[in-house]
C-alpha cells in the first residue's frame, strides 16, 4: 500500500491503498468519539478541543480554521466591525464553537448584540445572511467559494476553531508519533 500524508485526498488513498474501504460517515462529536471507542469508527476528523478525548484514544491537530464576520451585502456600505454591533446576528447554540466566537466578538468591542438567530449549521447562518437578516461569525473552510451576496471581514478577535483527526491509540504507538492521515478536503 501507498504512503497515506496529510494531503492526500480521500479518493487517492481509495485508489492507491485497495484494501482499505473508505466510507465517511457525518456525526456529531460524541457518537463519533465513541462510534471510535467502540471499534464501529477508525479516524474521526471534528471540531477539536485540547483533552477532551477518552483515555485509549488520540487527538491529532490538523489545522486552525479562522472565523471570519460576514454580513449582506445589502448593508454596504457599512465601514467595519463597529457598524454591525447594532444590526442583527446569528448565534451557535450554547457550547458551540460558533457561540464562543460571537461572544468573543462582543467582548472584544464591549457590546451586547442582538442574537435573534441561532442556527445549528454553518450553512443555515450563511442563509440567514444572504438573504439580508444578520450578520454570522463562520469559519473560513465553510465559506461559500464565490461569496458574491456576502461582505467577509477578518475578525481576529474571533479566533479560530481548532480541526483535529481523533484515532485510536495503537499498543505499540509511542506517545510523540503521529498517525498518517487524508485530509478532509
Amino acid at each position: 500500500p501507498g504512503a497515506i500524508s496529510p494531503r492526500t485526498s480521500l479518493p487517492a488513498v481509495a485508489a492507491a491503498n485497495p484494501a482499505i474501504d473508505v466510507c465517511v460517515r457525518q456525526c456529531e462529536r460524541g457518537p463519533g468519539l465513541a462510534a471510535l471507542q467502540a471499534g464501529s469508527l477508525d479516524l474521526l476528523v471534528a471540531e477539536g478541543s485540547a483533552g477532551d478525548v477518552s483515555p485509549g484514544l488520540r487527538s491529532v491537530p490538523l489545522l486552525e480554521d479562522p472565523f471570519k464576520i460576514v454580513y449582506p451585502t445589502a448593508w454596504a456600505p457599512l465601514a467595519g466591525v463597529e457598524a454591525l454591533l447594532g444590526r442583527p446576528w446569528v448565534d451557535g447554540p450554547p457550547a458551540s464553537a460558533a457561540r464562543r466566537a460571537v461572544d468573543r466578538v462582543a467582548a472584544h468591542h464591549d457590546a451586547t448584540l442582538d442574537r435573534p438567530h441561532e442556527c445549528l449549521e454553518f450553512p443555515a447562518a450563511l442563509a440567514l445572511v444572504t438573504a439580508g437578516l444578520a450578520a454570522a461569525v463562520i469559519p473560513r473552510l465553510a465559506l461559500p467559494a464565490d461569496p458574491t451576496r456576502l461582505v467577509v471581514l477578518d475578525a481576529p478577535e474571533a479566533g479560530a476553531r481548532r480541526i483535529d483527526l481523533v484515532h485510536r491509540r495503537g499498543r505499540h504507538e509511542r506517545h510523540h508519533q503521529q498517525p498518517s492521515v487524508a485530509s478532509p478536503h
